[in-house]
């Protein structure tokens, strides 16, 4: 239980964040983007992985897709949390997880059964109940960033689903490729931006990218 609260305290932090950034006259991206490198030293260090066995192509493949995926909607994340603040990002969070749970069903061939509809029930409920006192006014809302939320997160635990189905590759080796690979998208993202002149190197949001990184890790650790 003691787990369950901190994973939940690490994810409120991240949210909090990217909530402060926009306070604080802090660049989004970069702070992401220095989130991976860090991220990706802690679960090395941590679950010492073994990085001896090699991806093959499709897997390197997949993994190139689930880094660029999770560049794109912790951006994406921010963006919502900016503009349509942290509850309504939640519950987009929160209710993506009907995607892995039908995709469980219909691609990965999951047997259901009563526990599960039980939880997954419970769960819906729980996501019901957690939205703001009054309607959520849609049209007011400027931007698509909570739907592109919804999407991108449940997309992403799907194939983190299949990750974990790889015979040759463990999970938390497949992490440190992934959050490897989002590095270098990311800082190679970040010199383009640099030598077209449209971004100016922040020291703040590096070490707020570390801060991200850590909690970011904790969140996935506990």
């Amino acid at each position: 239980m003691i787990y369950v609260l901190i994973a939940i305290i690490c994810s409120v932090i991240v949210s909090i964040n990217f909530k402060l950034f926009k306070r604080y006259d802090t660049n989004a991206f970069q702070a992401i983007v220095f989130n991976y490198p860090t991220a990706a030293i802690f679960c090395y260090l941590v679950f010492k992985p073994d990085l001896s066995t090699s991806p093959n192509n499709t897997e390197w493949l997949l993994y190139v897709v689930i880094a660029v995926l999770l560049i794109s909607i912790f951006y994406f994340i921010g963006k919502s949390i900016a503009t349509s603040g942290i509850v309504l990002t939640a519950i987009a969070q929160r209710l993506s997880l009907i995607i892995p749970v039908l995709s469980a069903f219909l691609i990965f061939s999951e047997t259901t059964n009563t526990l599960k509809i039980i939880g997954l029930t419970i769960g819906l409920i729980a996501i019901y109940a957690s939205k703001p006192n009054g309607k959520l006014d849609f049209k007011n809302i400027i931007n698509w960033y909570p739907l592109i939320v919804f999407f991108g997160t449940g997309i992403i635990d799907v194939l983190f689903n299949l990750l974990t189905k790889l015979e040759t590759i463990s999970f938390t080796a497949s992490l440190v490729y992934i959050f490897t690979i989002a590095t270098v998208i990311g800082f190679i993202s970040l010199l383009i931006q640099y030598f077209k002149g449209v971004l100016k190197f922040q020291v703040k949001a590096a070490l707020a990218g570390i801060v991200l990184g850590i909690f970011n890790f904790g969140s996935i650790y506990f």
